[in-house]
């Protein structure tokens, strides 16, 4: 009888599977990874939402400085107004008379529509020179998560002059 025919020697042990701590860690990688995502959209949203609001505030405050520009030098300073203005229960329809004052109080009622407690002014200054300096200021809420209200507040200013 030959000694080695019974004999055999010890099979390497090899591993099979995965062990609990090997998913465990997965998982938890998996999942940071997916709050990581989540909070990447949340910020993306947010930035979408503020370039669409500056885009709204850009287009309302040239739209007021070419009304101004089209009244004409003589009517420049009626439409040096004050911030304000409010949304009518009938919307913002563009006033039959197209006077200064009408036109000026359709235009704080579109702000005020059209952007997140949004307010906004026209502001003439006269240099000694003849030429008038129009600044529209226009104010909204831009960033409601923030703590302090003063930086929840973003203020756009366009200026020109005739």
């Amino acid at each position: 009888m030959n000694p080695n025919r019974f004999y055999r020697p010890p099979q390497s042990s090899r591993q099979r599977g995965l062990t609990l701590i090997e998913v465990l860690v997965t998982v938890l990688i998996l999942g940071l990874g997916l709050v990581g995502l989540a909070l990447l959209q949340t910020t993306t949203l947010r930035m979408i939402q503020s370039s669409n609001q500056r885009t709204i505030a850009t287009e309302l405050a040239y739209d007021a400085l070419d009304v101004v520009r089209a009244g004409g030098r003589q009517f420049v300073s009626l439409y040096n107004v004050a911030s304000g203005g409010t949304a009518s229960p009938a919307g913002c329809a563009m006033p039959a008379d197209l006077q200064p004052a009408s036109v000026v109080a359709h235009w704080q009622c579109r702000v005020a529509t059209e952007l997140p407690g949004g307010a906004g002014a026209i502001a003439l200054t006269t240099a000694g020179t003849g030429t008038a300096v129009i600044t529209v200021t226009i104010q909204w809420v831009d960033s409601p998560w923030e703590a302090a209200p003063a930086d929840q507040i973003t203020t756009f200013v366009a200026t020109t002059s005739l």
